[in-house]
């Protein structure tokens, strides 16, 4: 077989989604900040099993977490996927294959990119909430651990063992820790320009997060 490029051949330009749309939680990677900051890579894909645009496409967000100071992420997280109150999770990575799979509903948006990214419009979720359909791409995505981590490494869903990942699309030094860059159409990237940035990298007290700064 022989595939030779073609740039007329590279599709249509697919546009940033505004508005509600029900999403099953493709994948959900956990990983650490090069920084130390835990985090959970996630992406939806939206369902073709209901009525809606977009069916088929995915968005990507991720979510930083640091225990008192930036817990919101996860927490709106966990109540969108329908956690009972007071479960117990042993680590980030065990919420990251316990969510999943699971089905949800997000609110999604443009995002305006700042600094070096000024004039520039971005991919946002603005909000997570249960879904107003049910149902899940796997009864119990927790059970299936490492199987069900689109690259394959065991360490990834431990906290033992953490991935260590700055989510920037750079290999480890083991060469095992390679994070596929996020899809661009047509130089519009499909994720928020700061996802390899930690935000609390500097931080030694609360955050104090404007209300325009909130992800969701």
């Amino acid at each position: 077989m022989s595939i030779k490029f073609n740039s007329k051949k590279t599709g249509g330009t697919f546009e940033i989604i505004e508005g509600v749309r029900e999403v099953f939680i493709e994948t959900a990677t956990y990983g650490t900040a090069s920084t130390g900051t835990e985090g959970i890579k996630l992406k939806f894909k939206v369902r073709n099993d209901v009525d809606q645009p977009d069916a088929g496409r995915v968005v990507f967000n991720d979510i930083w977490y640091k225990p008192e100071t930036a817990e919101f992420g996860v927490m709106n997280l966990l109540a969108a996927v329908g956690t009972p109150e007071d479960k117990d999770f042993n680590s980030l990575a065990e919420v990251a294959a316990y969510v999943e799979g699971k089905a949800i509903k997000v609110t999604l948006a443009k995002r305006k990119g700042t600094g070096q990214y000024a004039g520039k419009e971005y991919q946002d979720t603005k909000k997570m909430e249960p879904s107003d359909v049910g149902g899940g791409r796997v009864d119990n995505p927790f059970e299936q651990g490492a199987a069900s981590n689109p690259f394959d490494n065991p360490a990834a869903n431990t906290q033992s063992a953490p991935v260590h990942q700055d989510y920037a699309g750079h290999v480890g030094a083991n060469g095992a820790n390679f994070v596929p860059p996020a899809p661009t159409y047509n130089g519009v990237p499909q994720t928020q320009p700061q996802v390899h940035e930690d935000p609390f990298a500097n931080s030694k007290g609360p955050i104090e997060v404007s209300e325009d700064d909130l992800p969701f």
